[in-house]
């Protein structure tokens, strides 16, 4: 098990690489101070965000290992601080509640579009 790094991270889990890249530009223009992880499967995110202070979390409903709303529920039960964009192409009523009651703390569909997305990221980091 390699040792935490010094900085806070932002995590961002998708896994379709070009969404990743987005994202990366998206935060590397908003936030300095935080080492940016990237991830394609939910247990592997989990895992690097139990060994790293990750107060910022992005990512897809639909991943390989444990969905969005997995990912958010292990987090909080871990880390309850921890802010959670959960995004996807697939929102509906009982989506948005199961993702309340789990502490998701922002819902974006996809195709998302960028400056709300900034002003979400803002604010979780505030």
């Amino acid at each position: 098990m390699s040792a935490p790094l010094a900085n806070p991270a932002i995590m961002l889990v998708d896994d379709e690489p070009d969404i990743l890249r987005l994202l990366r530009l998206i935060i590397n223009s908003l936030a300095t101070g935080y080492t940016i992880l990237t991830c394609t499967h939910g247990d592997v995110a989990l895992e690097q965000a139990m060994q790293q202070p990750t107060p910022l979390i992005i990512t897809d409903y639909n991943l390989p290992g444990m969905n969005g709303l997995q990912l958010t529920a292990a987090l909080k039960a871990h880390a309850p601080a921890t802010r959670v964009v959960l995004i996807s192409g697939y929102i509906n009523l009982d989506l948005e509640q199961r993702a309340r009651d789990r502490g998701v703390d922002y819902l974006v569909r996809k195709p998302f579009q960028v400056d709300p997305l900034i002003q979400m990221v803002r604010a979780a980091l505030a």
